[in-house]
C-alpha cells in the first residue's frame, strides 16, 4: 500500500511515484526554471543521429546479454479506503466548484432525439433549462428541467434499460434520489422523439398540465436475436423429431425416407441454423448425414414448380454477357456454384465463361 508525501514546498500530499516529478516543478520551487531549462536543453539536443546512436547501443547491449528480454512490470499498487475517500472528497468539491467542467456538460455529443425534443418546445415559445443539476451533493444532470415545477424530462437511449424494459439499476437509483428531492423525473425512450405525434402531445400536456401524465410513454425493446449454440440447435433439432433420426457411422447406417430430411432441413432453417441462400448447402450436409447417397440423390431433384421458375429466370437473363451468373444467383437467393450445378444438369446448352489460366 503506497504512502503518500508531502512537498516540501507546497506541503502537497502525493504518492512516491509522483512526488519527485511534482517537487521539480512545483510552482513554489526557486530552482523551477532551472529544471525547465534543463530539460529543453535536454529535448532540443535530441535529433536523429542521435537516437539513432542510442537505438544502436541498446541492441549491441542485448546482442552481448546485457538484458534477459523479460520486463517486469511491478503491480500497480492499490489504494486503500482513505485514499479513494479523500480524492472522492477533493473531486466532489472540485465540481461543486466548476459545474460548468463536469464531463457530462463539457461533452461535444449532440443527442438527436433528446433536440428534437427542445426543438420542438422552443418552436412552441416553452422555456426550459438544459442540462440543470437538480441536486447540491449529487452532480446528476437533467436533459430539459422546470425548476420552478420541479419538472425534469430525461430522453434515455437503449442502454438505459433492461431486457423486460425497467431502467437499470444504476439509474433507477439515480430516478429515485431525484424524485426523493420533491421533483417529478419522466423517462423518455429516445424512439417517442421520433415521432412526432408523440412529441406534440408531450408538448401540448406540459403546455396545457404541466405535467406528463396523459401521455402515451410506452415503447418496447429491442429483442436482439440470440445466436444458439451447436449443442442447443442439435438438441431442438432432436425434440422437433421425436428422436425418430439416427445419425449414420461407419458401422450403423438408417436408410430415412427424402421427406424426413426435408422435415430435418425446415427445423434446422426455422432455428437459425440455416439461412435460405445456403438451404441447398445445408440439405446436403443432412442428407449425407441422415440418408443415404441415392436418397441424397434422389431429395435434390428440382419440382416441375422450381423448374419452371428456373427457367423463367433464365430466359429474362442475357446468359451471352459476362456476370449472367451473379444476377441468376441473386434472384433465385443460392449460391454461385449451386446455380452452375442446375445450368449444367438441366440447360447443358448454356455455358457459363470460365477464368482464363494465366
Amino acid at each position: 500500500m503506497s504512502k503518500l508525501t508531502n512537498c516540501k514546498f507546497c506541503n502537497s500530499e502525493l504518492s512516491k511515484r509522483s512526488i519527485g516529478g511534482h517537487t521539480k516543478f512545483c510552482d513554489k520551487n526557486p530552482d523551477k526554471n532551472i529544471h525547465i531549462e534543463k530539460l529543453k536543453k535536454a529535448r532540443n539536443s535530441i535529433n536523429k543521429e542521435s537516437y539513432s546512436k542510442s537505438s544502436e547501443a541498446v541492441k549491441a547491449a542485448h546482442k552481448r546479454g546485457a538484458y534477459d528480454n523479460k520486463v517486469s512490470h511491478k503491480q500497480r499498487q492499490k489504494l486503500s479506503a482513505s485514499q479513494k475517500l479523500k480524492i472522492s472528497e477533493k473531486r466532489k468539491a472540485w465540481l461543486a466548484a466548476n459545474p460548468d467542467k463536469h464531463p457530462w456538460k463539457k461533452s461535444k455529443f449532440d443527442s438527436e432525439p433528446c433536440q428534437n425534443l427542445k426543438h420542438a418546445l422552443t418552436a412552441a415559445g416553452v422555456n426550459y433549462i438544459a442540462e440543470f443539476t437538480p441536486l447540491i451533493d449529487r452532480f446528476f444532470s437533467i436533459d430539459i428541467a422546470f425548476p420552478a415545477l420541479k419538472l425534469g424530462i430525461e430522453v434515455n437511449g437503449e442502454q438505459h434499460y433492461n431486457r423486460d424494459g425497467s431502467l437499470k439499476s444504476y439509474y433507477q437509483e439515480r430516478h429515485n434520489l431525484i424524485e426523493e428531492a420533491g421533483w417529478k423525473l419522466y423517462e423518455i425512450h429516445y424512439s417517442s422523439c421520433y415521432n412526432e405525434e408523440k412529441i406534440n402531445s408531450i408538448v401540448a400536456s406540459l403546455i396545457e398540465n404541466h405535467d406528463l401524465k396523459n401521455v402515451d410513454l410506452t415503447f418496447e425493446i429491442k429483442q436482439w436475436r440470440t445466436k444458439k449454440t451447436k449443442d442447443e440447435i442439435d438438441q431442438a433439432i432432436s425434440e422437433a423429431t421425436k428422436g425418430t433420426l439416427w445419425i449414420c457411422n461407419e458401422n450403423t447406417r438408417r436408410r430415412v425416407q427424402p421427406e424426413e430430411v426435408e422435415n430435418l432441413i425446415s427445423n434446422g432453417w426455422n432455428l437459425g441454423r440455416i439461412s435460405p441462400a445456403n438451404r441447398i448447402h445445408s440439405k446436403r450436409l443432412f442428407s449425407r448425414k441422415f440418408a443415404t447417397k441415392q436418397e441424397y440423390t434422389e431429395s435434390q431433384k428440382l419440382s416441375e414448380e422450381s423448374l419452371q421458375k428456373w427457367k423463367d429466370t433464365i430466359r429474362i437473363t442475357d446468359t451471352s454477357k459476362f456476370g449472367f451468373i451473379s444476377k441468376i444467383a441473386k434472384t433465385m437467393n443460392c449460391s454461385h456454384t449451386h446455380v452452375r450445378r442446375i445450368l449444367n444438369k438441366y440447360f447443358p446448352d448454356i455455358k457459363s465463361f470460365q477464368r482464363k489460366s494465366i
